[in-house]
C-alpha cells in the first residue's frame, strides 16, 4: 500500500523517488499509526478556518493530478482573502519533482510582487537611477539584446556594472535578493561570465552601459 500511496502522491513518473518515499514511510510509521492518521485526516475539515488567513498566500497546483482536480485549488484560493493561484504542468504533489524551475519562478514572482507592494512608496536608490537612466523597464522581454538576455537581466547587468551590491539592486528594482541572485546566475550563464568583473566587461563591450 505504501508503494501505491507514494506514487499516487508523487506522480507515477516519480519512479525511484516514489520507491524511496514509500520505504521511509514504512520505516517511520507503524501500520496502526498510518490508519489512525488517515482516519483523522478524513474527519478533519479546515475550510472554515481559511477566512481567518489574512497573509498573502500562494497556492501552487499541478494540473495533471488525477485524484486532485484544479477545481479544489480554485475553491481553496477563493476562500482566502489575499490568495493567488498558479497552476503548473505535471502530476506530482511534491514541488521538488517535475518542472522544478517553474515552481522556483512562481515562488520568485510571488515574493517579488510582495516586495514591490511593500516598497512602492519608497524612492529608487539614487545610484541605481543613474545607472538605469531613462531606459524602459519591461521584465522578461528580450528586445534583441546580445546573449539572448532579457530586459530584466540587462537591467540587473547594468546595475552590477555600476558597482551595486545584490541588496542595492533588489532595492532599486523592487525585487527580493534571492530573485536578483537568480537573475545574476542566469545572465552569467548566458554571457559565460565568471564574476562581476567579467560581467562588467561584457556590458561595456556590448554597449549595455
Amino acid at each position: 500500500m505504501t508503494e501505491t500511496c507514494a506514487h499516487i502522491a508523487l506522480g507515477w513518473s516519480g519512479g525511484e523517488v516514489g520507491r524511496q518515499a514509500a520505504q521511509r514511510l514504512r520505516e517511520a510509521v507503524t501500520p496502526g499509526a498510518a490508519r489512525a492518521a488517515l482516519t483523522a485526516i478524513d474527519g478533519f475539515d479546515a475550510t472554515p478556518l481559511l477566512r481567518r488567513v489574512h497573509a498573502p498566500t500562494l497556492v501552487l497546483h499541478r494540473q495533471d493530478i488525477p485524484w486532485l482536480p484544479v477545481a479544489i485549488a480554485k475553491d481553496l484560493t477563493a476562500r482566502i482573502c489575499d490568495a493567488h493561484l498558479t497552476v503548473l504542468a505535471g502530476e506530482s504533489t511534491a514541488p521538488y519533482l517535475g518542472e522544478v524551475e517553474a515552481v522556483a519562478r512562481a515562488l520568485d514572482e510571488f515574493l517579488a510582487e510582495g516586495e514591490r507592494d511593500s516598497r512602492q512608496d519608497a524612492p529608487p536608490a539614487r545610484d541605481a537611477a543613474l545607472v538605469l537612466g531613462s531606459r524602459p523597464q519591461r521584465p522578461g522581454v528580450t528586445g534583441g539584446y546580445p546573449g539572448r538576455l532579457t530586459e530584466r537581466e540587462v537591467q540587473v547587468l547594468r546595475l552590477v556594472a555600476g558597482g551595486l551590491t545584490n541588496g542595492e539592486i533588489a532595492d532599486a528594482l523592487g525585487l527580493s535578493v534571492r530573485t536578483v541572485e537568480r537573475h545574476i546566475g542566469n545572465l552569467y550563464g548566458k554571457i559565460s561570465a565568471r564574476g562581476r568583473a567579467n560581467a562588467t566587461a561584457y556590458a561595456l563591450i556590448h554597449g549595455l552601459v
